[in-house]
């Protein structure tokens, strides 16, 4: 996993959601959202927590800004799974 890469989290609280790796300090990476996690204060979590959605390689620069940042997951967050944050899962249909 490298800066750039996007990524969902498999575990923890924010579990189903998607944030960007802004650095790698193998065993974690820094991941940031532009919302609950800022560029400016990162979450750290272990790697093995988060799973590859795509790469946005371009993106990582010094310029680049939470509202930046926002707008590239926005592509991503979309494709939750269903139950996740970012998705809809509807209750059952139960039949009597």
């Amino acid at each position: 996993m490298t800066a750039g890469t996007i990524v969902r989290s498999a575990a923890g609280h924010d579990k189903g959601s998607v944030f960007m790796v802004l650095a790698v300090e193998e065993p974690y990476v820094l991941l940031a959202d532009g919302r609950s996690r800022m560029i400016e204060k990162p979450k750290r979590k272990k790697a093995k927590h988060a799973v590859r959605v795509g790469f946005e390689g371009s993106a990582v620069s010094a310029e680049l800004t939470n509202r930046q940042l926002r707008g590239i997951l926005r592509r991503f967050a979309s494709s939750a799974q269903p139950g996740e944050r970012g998705g809809y899962s509807p209750p059952p249909n139960k039949e009597g």
